[in-house]
């Protein structure tokens, strides 16, 4: 993982135009625990995503709604990130079953 994520910093600093090694960062950083380190990876990749890459672009939108939901509790930034990710891949099923949860979820009032 420490070596996955040494690359990646160095894919980041020679290709700054790039999202994949910013999406590479977030995911790792991420699967770290590290939300915070992991959204600010995952904003710079959106930044830099194109609609040429729809596969990235989607995974890049749905990593980073789930990531804004668990560090900030917004559902509707992270229910607009899942619809993101959804114009870019409609058929992304992952996406779709987090959307639907946290629609499910939104409705909900604790008291």
């Amino acid at each position: 993982m420490w070596l996955a994520r040494e690359m990646s910093l160095n894919a980041a600093a020679e290709l700054p135009t790039f999202a994949k090694p910013f999406y590479e960062l977030g995911f790792i950083n991420h699967l770290l625990g590290d939300f915070a380190g992991a959204l600010q990876q995952f904003n710079q990749a959106a930044a830099r995503v194109t609609g040429d890459d729809p596969e990235l672009a989607a995974r890049i939108f749905h990593n980073r709604g789930l990531v804004r939901l668990a560090l900030t509790a917004d559902s509707q930034a992270a229910i607009a990130d899942l619809k993101e990710a959804l114009r870019y891949k409609p058929d992304y099923v992952q996406a779709k079953e987090a959307l639907r949860a946290l629609k499910r979820m939104s409705r909900w009032v604790p008291w």
